[in-house]
């Protein structure tokens, strides 16, 4: 059996959990109707009535958001990287290298270090492809004066891409969100395709 809620002026279709023979989990499937959804998640709680034969009941929140696609070849493969802000105490990440995009549904991700003047080790760095936006989620900084958790985040204003065209974009991000070393920064990465 469906449900079908409105909240606001956004429409979502719940269906109802089948758990296969022998098995222990199932599939809920939510379908979520764009009346206006945007990239700001939304949240949608499910009450999951308790019963003798459930475990697990309670509430159950979950995301809603726009998604745009992404050709799963475009933003992969060789890139130049080189900031193009200020530097704070030398590069944030590697400038004047060359890293590799991988894939990840509509996030994308590379290898590099982190303050490379001070710190000899790489990290994995990560942005999204939102709905022609490049948004960075926070993420942990392994060369810093705290504990590194969040310590890089969206930007103030977040860089945009174009599907047309791959071979030159930037990624804008905050930098030191916890003030952690200092003042937060607004770093920018100019990605060249090689």
């Amino acid at each position: 059996m469906q449900e079908e809620t409105t909240a606001g002026a956004d429409t979502y279709t719940v269906g109802s959990i089948v758990v296969p023979a022998n098995s222990y989990t199932g599939t809920l499937t939510i379908e979520g109707v764009d009346n206006n959804l945007t990239t700001e998640p939304k949240a949608l709680v499910v009450q999951v009535s308790k019963s003798a034969d459930l475990v697990g009941a309670g509430n159950l929140t979950i995301s809603i958001f726009q998604v745009c696609p992404v050709d799963e070849t475009l933003f992969t493969g060789m890139y130049l990287i080189e900031q193009v802000s200020t530097f704070l105490a030398g590069s944030t990440l590697s400038h004047n290298t060359v890293v590799e995009l991988k894939r990840d549904g509509l996030a994308r991700s590379f290898e590099t270090f982190n303050f490379p003047n001070f710190c000899s080790t790489t990290n994995t760095f990560v942005f999204n492809l939102v709905c022609n936006e490049i948004v960075v989620p926070f993420q942990f900084n392994n060369c810093n004066c705290g504990d590194g958790v969040d310590y890089f985040g969206p930007a103030e204003v977040n860089a945009i891409y174009s599907l047309d065209n791959d071979e030159v974009f930037e990624v804008v991000f905050s930098d030191d969100t916890k003030l952690n070393c200092g003042i937060p920064g607004q770093t920018v990465y100019r990605f060249t395709k090689q």
